[in-house]
């Protein structure tokens, strides 16, 4: 079977109220990143994650110039 790497996240408690997106965390253990290398078809579900700006985001930011 192949074997992939995970690194976890906190389960989905609140959801951001501008984007009605989830906030997730690293899951840590011991202070370091909880992560496991699993039997592929140990899978359940993928998902998606978008990182979270915590600054407003300038109408003129482009790819040149952030």
């Amino acid at each position: 079977h192949p074997l992939v790497y995970v690194e976890w996240f906190t389960v989905l408690h609140r959801k951001d109220p501008v984007s009605g997106l989830y906030v997730v965390n690293h899951s840590m253990c011991h202070h370091q990143p909880n992560v496991s290398i699993i039997s592929a078809d140990h899978i359940v579900h993928l998902c998606h994650l978008q990182a979270w700006c915590r600054k407003h985001i300038g109408g003129n930011w482009s790819s040149e110039n952030v």
